[in-house]
């Protein structure tokens, strides 16, 4: 498991500063569950200054699952660009892609819900959401489209960012999982919420899940029933599924309500 950038734990307290450090953490070996994760037990290297090491990045996948495309984050303030800074976990070494057509990644999409079609074979990412690339000009609306991003053949990368469809949700603070499911496979989003006019804030309620199907490139709501979650956002998910893919389930911990109490 891979991670950088964020927030880190000091003496006395959180800090904001990010260490521009590439964490790894080996899932064959065992580790505490009961607490914090021990330093000794994380592999770590320097990430290169034009990585997102700052907050609020994510890594796109390959076909393989081993080469890391880091997208978005807090610390480039220039114009969207369509570089992307790679990690190759078998090398163990950086390098610099492009990707050809529009120019997608920039520094500031934060709050945003993504996926990646893990243990498909297929290569492909997705974000949807965000806060706009200017905050403070522009706090009212989220980022549309949702961007969809091809590593299928890592020579010849391609994305594109879809907002023909009316019903693309505007997001933040959601959360979305890939689910191997039907021809290409399903996103399925849940909660956060939506801006609405100057200082306002919508949650998406629990009963309301949004489904992307990839094949069909369609989004669809779906109607929940049962013990229905409190809004939120923040949370974590993740996707367990039966070995034959007959069954799945997506496990959600923690979050915020937007007043900061956590849920």
């Amino acid at each position: 498991m891979y991670f950088m950038g964020g927030q880190h734990t000091v003496q006395g307290g959180i800090t904001n500063g990010a260490e521009r450090k590439l964490y790894a953490l080996d899932l064959t070996s065992s580790f505490p569950v009961d607490s914090c994760i021990a330093g000794s037990s994380l592999q770590q290297s320097r990430a290169p200054a034009d990585s997102n090491w700052n907050a609020t990045g994510v890594f796109f996948l390959d076909a393989n699952e081993t080469l890391l495309y880091t997208f978005g984050g807090f610390q480039k303030s220039g114009p969207h660009t369509d570089a992307l800074p790679l990690y190759n976990t078998t090398s163990q070494s950086w390098s610099t892609v492009t990707v050809p057509g529009e120019s997608l990644n920039w520094g500031d999409r934060d709050d945003s819900m993504f996926a990646s079609s893990l243990g498909s074979n297929q290569g492909l990412s997705f974000i949807e959401g965000g806060y706009p690339t200017d905050i403070a000009n522009d706090a009212q609306n989220s980022t549309p489209g949702l961007i969809t991003f091809n590593a299928s053949n890592p020579a010849n990368l391609s994305w594109y960012n879809s907002t023909e469809s009316s019903n693309t949700p505007h997001t933040l603070g959601a959360s979305m999982q890939y689910v191997r499911y039907g021809q290409s496979g399903l996103l399925v989003g849940l909660g956060g919420y939506t801006l609405s006019g100057p200082g306002g804030f919508i949650f998406i309620k629990f009963d309301q899940i949004m489904v992307y199907d990839i094949h069909s490139s369609t989004w669809h709501t779906v109607t929940a029933s049962g013990a229905i979650p409190s809004p939120r956002d923040q949370f974590c998910t993740v996707v367990s599924q039966a070995p034959d893919d007959s069954s799945f389930n997506i496990v959600m911990y923690g979050g915020y309500d937007l007043v900061g109490n956590i849920t």
